[in-house]
């Protein structure tokens, strides 16, 4: 019994050694090797980005210098809810948060005066033919109104003439219309059926209204294959509609060929907000790249798929304003305003001099 006890204490000893130079050794090593954050790196595995599943994709080399000159420059004194920027890209429109004034900042002079829409009559649309009606869209060059009322199932859609008093009926769609595009030259309106709506879009989501044959055709139809699909504009050609669908395996952009139904699939998620460059082919755009938390700025070619970062810091803009990034008419300037609400200016005038 007492060699038993002695063999018994030895043992305890031993263990006890063991676990003092585990502790003192071998988990000192094992934390001091680990990382305080996660690395990220273009080859890391999928990461969430606003809830949404984003496979890593690398990305080109940036040219350098960087396209775009940073730090961007700020309006002073000014807290902003809201902005755009004038058609001629001279000055940016902002909503004041204190008392949601409208005021226009000029690049030219670095300053603040109050802003007054200037609206033109002279392009209202006549609607005496249209009486009661849920949508209404004027083509760019006023030969066209199209405009749409509601059913028991959907919604019928007319379409009426400039300087014709009468109005066609085009067909019925179920489902309301989200967003829309004219095509050649305002003689065709592309638009899209809002799937989140409690109608749904049980026939199709994009539709094709040509007002010369006065026929609405399905672009891309609900099918298994394809669902829940938002659109993010047309490409300059005309040929392809961008678009995600946001159910299945591939959450990222794609393009769809209005002309035969072929897809393309391009390396990133759908950009916050884009211009396309005069090649046709590439467009620079502010939005989540697979290997960024917070946004940046970037060229995206369609053709090679190759992503140009332009800024050499991410942007902080503040996710929940309405329009709180825009890109200036002439692609040399972008606006946004980030989380303390001021309006920043990021000069880009590399991008297209």
């Amino acid at each position: 019994m007492a060699i038993r006890r002695k063999l018994a204490f030895l043992m305890r000893n031993i263990c006890l050694c063991l676990l003092v130079s585990f502790f003192l050794f071998g988990c000192s090593t094992k934390l001091t090797s680990l990382p305080l954050t996660p690395a990220l790196s273009p080859t890391s595995n999928p990461i969430t980005l606003t809830g949404t599943i984003v496979q890593s994709t690398p990305a080109s080399t940036p040219t350098t210098p960087y396209a775009c000159k940073w730090p961007p420059t700020h309006i002073p004194n000014v807290k902003a809810i809201d902005l755009y920027w004038l058609p001629n890209g001279k000055g940016i429109v902002y909503q004041n948060q204190e008392d949601f004034v409208w005021l226009i900042y000029s690049l030219s002079t670095g300053t603040s005066e109050g802003y007054l829409p200037e609206i033109d009559y002279t392009k209202t649309p006549d609607n005496s033919l249209v009486g009661d009606h849920i949508d209404i869209f004027s083509s760019p060059n006023g030969k066209y109104l199209v405009f749409t009322q509601k059913t028991v199932e959907g919604y019928d859609i007319f379409l009426s003439r400039e300087k014709q008093k009468n109005r066609v009926y085009i067909g019925e769609i179920k489902g309301g219309i989200d967003k829309y595009f004219w095509m050649d030259n305002g003689r065709k309106l592309l638009f899209s059926i809002d799937w989140q709506s409690p109608l749904g879009a049980p026939e199709g989501y994009v539709y094709l209204l040509d007002h010369l044959k006065e026929n609405i055709t399905v672009i891309i139809p609900h099918s298994p294959e394809f669902m829940d699909i938002s659109i993010f504009g047309i490409t300059p050609n005309e040929d392809y509609i961008l678009f995600k669908s946001y159910t299945g395996n591939n959450l990222m952009l794609r393009l769809w060929n209005i002309n035969n139904g072929s897809i393309i699939d391009t390396a990133i998620l759908p950009p916050l907000t884009s211009k396309w460059l005069p090649d046709d082919d590439s467009f620079i755009a502010v939005g989540y790249l697979s290997n960024h938390l917070i946004p940046s700025v970037y060229l995206y070619d369609i053709q090679d798929k190759s992503i140009e970062v332009l800024a050499s810091n991410d942007i902080n803009m503040y996710p929940y304003v309405s329009n709180a990034v825009e890109i200036s008419p002439d692609l040399k300037t972008i606006a946004y305003i980030d989380e303390s609400f001021t309006v920043n200016i990021l000069d880009c005038v590399g991008i297209n001099p």
